[in-house]
């Protein structure tokens, strides 16, 4: 009652801000019915004078307004009883679309930060609007202002929370399931999901996407859904499937001229190259997808690429200084730009570049700083990744206490989410027996983990675990197969263009001096030169003899 009828009106419709509002939003949402700016600018100092609501300078020195959770739920209960609600809602949910479709617009251009800052801010508003959607069962709305603030849940380490979104948006009642928005949810909503969840479920999300991009004729969401299901494929170590449907979302992306697409299809195809042990074929598509991006701007998708090419040259044992300088640029670009994701990425790869390196305690600090953003954005890959560097690590110490079921629960996540790193896991696991004097299980892993690995094809990890076998058979007393699985680990190293790293150097050297002790020099080259022609189906018919 000590408000005037405008003052009233402009305090039920503040309520509707679930995150306050800056001057310009709250004129945008509330102005109706006012002469002009100052009148509404005067209203608003009122209520401020009148303790209704408080203001907050931003960073940017651009102030704030807010209400009291306490007083916006009897500013709603007025805005509701005012027959309002309906008509401020709907110009409020379309400020916040607004805000998101400039946001989206600027994350591939220099102004990404300052634009990621932007939305944060309007965390708040944004859950309110997507809460109005849900509660109104609305998934137009809802689909609207998820598919254009997803990238931000990917980006600012709140993948679950989006992934939960959009799951109950997606739930929703609908007329007709056959519509762009729909296509366009699905392949976010498939995104977050197999990176927090599991992949059979991410692969069916994103072929209901493809299934309506087709009967839409939509050839965007074709790509998206095509690329998307590719990536699936990959972490299912489905890498045929995988290529062939990279390679179609390439195609369509050429063909609307969408340059970003092509990149990203180069950098899917180029880590299913990497798995297979084609590294040099990796390097080269993940430096194209980093001269794409580089020309577009793209300074997130430029990090991205050159973390990973780096990656594929460690891999084939280059170690320098300019492999460091590359992980720092990365790394500083996304942290510059915010990107807590790929910037955990950055840091877990180069974590493993020092492992390999023998370089351990930089490893370890590295693979600490960047386990906690994976928990937190919720990435069972980077969750994976720098957990079993840290494993490693103890390995190398002694530390083995807990690791047994350490391994066993990212064995299980591996399974769900990543059989790619299902190798890297067993490999673990065989270092452990041995550590722990348990030798039969040891072999048993090994041979186990080497059919795997040829039977499914991630070479990438081949000859590490041949090496590792070769030694698990000299302390068994295998000397024949010692010779065989060393050799073929030498014969493997050379055709892939993978040089031992340091961090091998000294179990390698071990395990060839005691080849050489214990067998003639003549087998030696003898078998040497058999295991040359040898395949890796030719092996596997091999190691099958062991029994």
């Amino acid at each position: 009652n000590l408000l005037s009828p405008e003052e009233q009106t402009l305090f039920r419709r503040l309520s509707v801000f679930g995150g306050g509002c800056t001057l310009h939003s709250g004129e945008e949402v509330c102005f109706r019915g006012y002469g002009n700016n100052l009148e509404f600018i005067d209203h608003m100092s009122s209520l401020i004078d009148k303790s209704l609501i408080y203001q907050e300078d931003q960073p940017d020195g651009e102030p704030r307004f807010y209400m009291l959770e306490t007083l916006r739920a009897f500013g709603r209960e007025r805005l509701r009883a005012s027959g309002e609600m309906d008509e401020i809602v709907n110009i409020f949910n379309r400020s916040v679309i607004d805000i998101l479709e400039k946001a989206q617009d600027a994350l591939s251009s220099p102004k990404k930060r300052q634009w990621l800052d932007r939305v944060e801010v309007e965390l708040d508003n944004i859950r309110a609007a997507l809460s109005w959607a849900v509660e109104h069962q609305s998934a137009e709305i809802g689909l609207k202002i998820a598919t254009t603030f997803w990238r931000f849940w990917t980006i600012r380490s709140m993948m679950r929370e989006g992934t939960q979104w959009l799951k109950r948006i997606l739930e929703l009642p609908v007329k007709e399931k056959n519509t762009v928005l729909r296509c366009k949810g699905l392949n976010a909503y498939g995104i977050m999901f197999i990176l927090t969840n599991n992949i059979s479920d991410s692969i069916k999300i994103f072929k209901e996407a493809l299934q309506i991009a087709e009967n839409l004729n939509y050839p965007e969401g074709m790509a998206q859904a095509l690329g998307y299901l590719g990536w699936a494929y990959q972490f299912n170590t489905q890498f045929e499937k995988g290529i062939d449907h990279c390679q179609q979302a390439k195609r369509i992306f050429e063909n609307l001229g969408d340059k970003r697409g092509v990149a990203t299809s180069y950098n899917s195809v180029a880590w299913m190259y990497f798995w297979q042990g084609m590294v040099k074929n990796s390097e080269e598509l993940f430096h194209l997808s980093k001269e794409i991006r580089l020309e577009i701007e793209d300074m997130r998708g430029y990090a991205f690429a050159q973390i990973n090419e780096n990656m594929a040259r460690v891999f084939q044992g280059q170690q320098n200084n300019a492999i460091t300088d590359r992980f720092d640029e990365s790394i500083e670009i996304l942290s510059n730009l915010g990107d807590n994701q790929i910037m955990a990425w950055g840091i877990s790869m180069k974590s493993a570049y020092f492992f390999r390196a023998n370089e351990i305690e930089k490893s370890r600090k590295l693979a600490q700083m960047a386990h906690p953003i994976w928990e937190e954005i919720g990435v069972f890959t980077g969750i994976i990744w720098t957990e079993m560097i840290s494993i490693e690590i103890k390995l190398q110490v002694d530390q083995t206490e807990g690791l047994k079921e350490k391994l066993e629960d990212m064995l299980m996540k591996a399974k769900l989410s990543a059989r790619t790193h299902i190798p890297m896991v067993k490999y673990a696991q065989i270092k452990l027996a041995v550590k722990e004097g348990n030798l039969s299980q040891a072999f048993t892993y090994a041979q186990t983990s080497i059919k795997e690995i040829i039977e499914q094809n991630i070479l990438i990890y081949l000859v590490e675990t041949l090496e590792l076998f070769a030694a698990v058979c000299l302390k068994i007393d295998l000397f024949d197969a010692a010779l065989v699985a060393f050799l073929f680990s030498e014969s493997q190293r050379e055709k892939l263009c993978m040089s031992a790293p340091p961090i091998f150097f000294e179990q390698n050297s071990k395990t060839r001096k005691s080849l050489v002790e214990i067998i003639p020099a003549k087998k030696i080259d003898a078998v040497r030169n058999q295991v040359r022609e040898m395949s890796t189906q030719d092996y596997l018919r091999k190691i099958e003899e062991y029994g």
